[in-house]
């Protein structure tokens, strides 16, 4: 995600003027456990390492308190370094693991697994604040079928059991539709998704589908997160 991101709200979820960070006040949305998400996230999708740290750096100066990265940004080292010597409470940090691009439901869970690990040694963190998949697992140019979603769901155990081991204050997922979305929720879940982050912006018009996407979050209680970006 580049530029910022808004979190949607409605009945299911509250929005608090309240902040994460004593330095400068930052609107939060209550997610779905009660961990309160600020509204607006400076990205970092397309820069490098040195970039990403300037930029966060610049950011937290003028009252960024939420910061977006991920696994395939490549640059968490660069968010790390910029975050190393933050107070922790200070900000909230999302990042992501990428959709399976394994074989078997078994592999998808074992990696992304792996990706999580990595997420964290590269930020030089124990947690993160929120973690997306960042995507299904199936053709983005087309509904969710049964193999992208037994591999979605392998991919939500992990991120299930991250969570449960207090690596993690929220789950989420990104670029879901509403196929990839009500299959999810057609599995056994543990812990409920989050966050839904998306693209949504005034140049797209009037767009039904999306709506529709958004109505589908917000009647589960996932916050659909929305921006302007090419890919999230």
């Amino acid at each position: 995600m580049k530029f910022l991101a808004a979190a949607t709200t409605a009945a299911a979820v509250s929005v608090a003027a309240t902040s994460v960070s004593a330095k400068l006040p930052s609107p939060t949305v209550t997610l779905n456990n009660g961990v309160k998400m600020p509204l607006v996230a400076l990205g970092v999708w397309q820069y490098d390492n040195a970039t990403a740290k300037d930029a966060i750096t610049k950011g937290l100066s003028i009252g960024y308190t939420h910061i977006d990265t991920a696994y395939d940004y490549d640059n968490q080292q660069g968010v790390g370094e910029a975050l190393k010597d933050v107070p922790r409470d200070s900000f909230f940090l999302t990042t992501k693991t990428p959709p399976c691009r394994k074989i078997t439901p078994a592999d998808c869970y074992n990696a992304t697994m792996e990706q999580l690990e990595y997420d964290l040694e590269a930020l030089q963190m124990d947690h993160v604040d929120l973690v997306l998949i960042h995507g299904s697992s199936g053709n983005p140019s087309s509904a969710c079928d049964q193999t992208a979603c037994d591999k979605d769901y392998a991919q939500w155990r992990a991120y299930e059991d991250f969570y449960a081991n207090g690596k993690a204050k929220a789950i989420g997922v990104s670029n879901f539709c509403v196929s990839c979305m009500e299959c999810l929720y057609s599995k056994p879940l543990k812990v409920a998704p989050a966050v839904n982050q998306f693209q949504l912006h005034v140049g797209m018009g009037s767009d039904p589908t999306t709506q529709e996407l958004i109505a589908e979050n917000l009647k589960r209680g996932t916050v659909p997160q929305v921006g302007n970006w090419w890919y999230s």
